[in-house]
């Protein structure tokens, strides 16, 4: 993966992993649920997820 400047193209991918790996645990459950079509997360239900400690690292 290539990483992205100022100036660079911007249709090169982008890698998230590092991201996704350091995100709170709640945050990632909540985005890889089945979610219906249209629904709308509300602040509440977000935050709560943002709270949600990660697991410790194996």
């Amino acid at each position: 993966m290539r990483t992205i400047r100022c100036g660079s193209d911007l249709a090169a991918p982008i890698g998230l992993r590092y991201h996704w790996d350091k995100a709170p645990a709640g945050l990632t459950a909540l985005f890889s649920g089945e979610h219906k079509q249209g629904t709308e997360l509300t602040r509440a239900t977000l935050l709560h997820a943002r709270m949600t400690p990660s697991a410790p690292r194996r």
